[in-house]
C-alpha cells in the first residue's frame, strides 16, 4: 500500500508498522522528559520528600514568558500522598486584575525523586512540561526554599523554559538569593536563562477583596 505524504498512514497502515519510527519517536521523548533529571542537587535525588512543599508559597525570582507584566505571584502547593502527584494553586496579578490558574505535578513513573510533568488542569492532552526540583531548603519539617526548573523542546521551535525561586516569605535577602543563584550554576543550568532571572514584586499586592470591591 502506498504511503501518503502529509498523512497519518505515512508511520501506520491497517496492515503495515514502522518499528524504526516508534522507536525513534519514544528516544525522542524519552530524552525531553528525562534530560533534566542532571539539573537536581544530591539533596533533591536522595532525600527530597514532596509532601514538605505543601502550603503557601511566594515566588521571588522567576523566567517565565508566561508572567511578563505580572506581579505579586504566589502559590499553594497540595501533595496527593497517595500518587505522589501535586496541585499547585497559581496566582498573580496584571496591573491591579487578578489571575489564577491551577497546575498539576505529575510524577515521573521513572521515580526519579523531583521529577515532573506539570500540566494545567483538564489540558494534559495539550501541553505538558516536564518540570524538576533543583534544590530545596529545609526549616522546622518544611520546605523554606525551593528552585524549580522546566524546558520543553518543540520541534522546529524554540524551547519553552522556565526557572522559578520560591519562598514561604514575599522577600529574601542578598545573601540568600545568591545562594540560590550559585546553586543553580553549580547544578549546569545555561547561564543565559539565570542571567534572564526578574525578581518578583511583592510590593503593594493588592487583596482580591479589594479588586473585586
Amino acid at each position: 500500500r502506498r504511503q501518503r505524504a502529509g498523512s497519518r498512514d505515512l508511520f501506520f497502515s491497517s496492515s503495515t508498522f514502522n518499528p524504526s519510527v516508534m522507536r525513534c519517536l519514544t528516544a525522542f521523548l524519552t530524552l525531553s522528559l528525562g534530560a533534566l533529571d542532571q539539573f537536581r542537587t544530591d539533596k533533591v535525588t536522595s532525600s527530597y520528600d514532596p509532601a514538605k512543599t505543601t502550603g503557601k508559597w511566594y515566588e521571588v525570582l522567576f523566567v517565565d514568558p508566561g508572567q511578563i507584566g505580572a506581579s505579586c505571584q504566589e502559590f499553594t502547593n497540595e501533595f496527593n500522598a497517595t500518587d505522589g502527584t501535586f496541585q499547585q494553586h497559581f496566582s498573580v496579578h496584571y496591573g491591579r486584575i487578578p489571575f489564577s490558574q491551577t497546575y498539576i505535578f505529575e510524577q515521573d513513573p521513572s521515580g526519579e525523586k523531583g521529577v515532573y510533568t506539570k500540566y494545567l488542569t483538564g489540558a494534559k492532552a495539550l501541553l505538558q512540561l516536564p518540570t524538576v526540583v533543583v534544590d530545596v531548603t529545609e526549616s522546622d519539617g518544611q520546605y523554606s526554599l525551593m528552585t524549580t526548573y522546566t524546558k520543553k523542546v518543540v520541534v522546529g521551535k524554540a524551547s519553552v523554559q522556565e526557572l522559578r525561586f520560591s519562598s514561604r516569605t514575599p522577600s529574601l535577602d542578598n545573601a540568600t538569593l545568591q545562594g540560590m543563584v550559585d546553586v543553580a550554576r553549580k547544578v549546569g543550568l545555561n547561564e543565559d536563562i539565570i542571567a534572564k532571572l526578574k525578581p518578583v514584586n511583592q510590593t503593594d499586592c493588592p487583596s482580591l477583596a479589594m479588586v473585586l470591591v
